[in-house]
């Protein structure tokens, strides 16, 4: 299963704190996360349009 979480802020400071925040709250949670910077549109298509993929 693929979630996207989209985390922004006023300031490059509170944008780190949130992020790290999110971070460890998906380690908590047992989950994995990566680093989208610049690259929501090609995560997008491959999260919401599964159909797309080859199989």
């Amino acid at each position: 299963m693929t979630g996207l979480v989209a985390v922004s802020a006023p300031t490059i400071e509170e944008l780190d704190a949130a992020v790290a925040a999110v971070e460890q709250a998906a380690i908590q949670a047992s989950c994995e996360t990566r680093r989208l910077v610049g690259q929501q549109a090609a995560a997008f298509t491959a999260a919401a349009l599964p159909l797309t993929r080859p199989v």
